[in-house]
């Protein structure tokens, strides 16, 4: 008759080992960073996944580097967009590169002065507005200038351990409006025509300063820092 496995005795189960071990993971040591790796080329960017930032600051309050159009063509574009009927207007600006955090201002500002000291006045030319995947308008530049200067401060920040992050750097425009300012498709495309009737393209502008803005700045927020081409 076979045995009841209700009545058998088995040997005990041996306790279970913890999942890892605390005193080993002590032991690891940091990896040592990677080196950037550079393409060939004018528009040579480092790798992000062959970088490691040298910075790590909590970005707490974010600082954006643009070109600003003179104080009559900002108004320009601003009373056209109002008279068009949009609920909220970006204050125009030109933006290079963002992602750099007011609390490390001492590691990045050098190297901008870098690229600003050597860097001579130039004039920008504003293409009229168009419709960008019916969810922005936007002013776009003419010609390589502002792209020149966008890549110089990208090369620049990233010897200083400023490695663009996702969202950081895109290319230069100027946004009026957008389908994240409450504006439907239909919006955007009366919003282009009505600032083509009302600004006059090209929009030439010169280029004498490089200015550093809060993030979240609105027209009247004066910019965080100033650094003049040439100075």
């Amino acid at each position: 008759m076979p045995d009841d496995p209700l009545r058998k005795e088995y040997p005990e189960i041996p306790a279970k080992p913890p999942p890892f071990d605390l005193d080993a993971l002590k032991r690891i040591e940091r990896p040592a960073p990677r080196r950037l790796r550079w393409r060939r080329g004018k528009g040579g960017i480092p790798q992000l996944d062959d970088a490691r930032p040298k910075v790590t600051t909590p970005r707490a309050s974010v600082v954006l580097l643009a070109l600003i159009p003179g104080p009559e063509q900002c108004e320009a574009l601003r009373s056209a967009v109002a008279a068009a009927g949009a609920p909220y207007g970006v204050p125009p600006r030109l933006t290079l590169r963002n992602g750099l955090s007011m609390q490390d201002e001492t590691a990045w500002r050098p190297a901008i002065e870098e690229v600003t000291s050597r860097w001579r006045p130039f004039t920008v030319r504003l293409r009229p507005p168009e419709v960008v995947d019916n969810r922005l308008v936007s002013l776009e530049p003419v010609g390589d200038a502002v792209s020149d200067l966008q890549h110089a401060l990208g090369t620049a920040l990233a010897s200083a351990g400023f490695v663009p992050r996702t969202g950081d750097v895109s290319a230069p425009v100027v946004p009026l409006a957008g389908t994240f300012t409450g504006l439907t498709r239909t919006q955007l495309h009366d919003l282009a025509n009505a600032v083509r009737d009302r600004v006059t393209f090209p929009m030439d502008f010169r280029a004498t300063t490089l200015y550093a803005m809060a993030e979240a700045a609105v027209d009247d927020d004066i910019p965080v820092d100033a650094f003049a081409f040439g100075a």
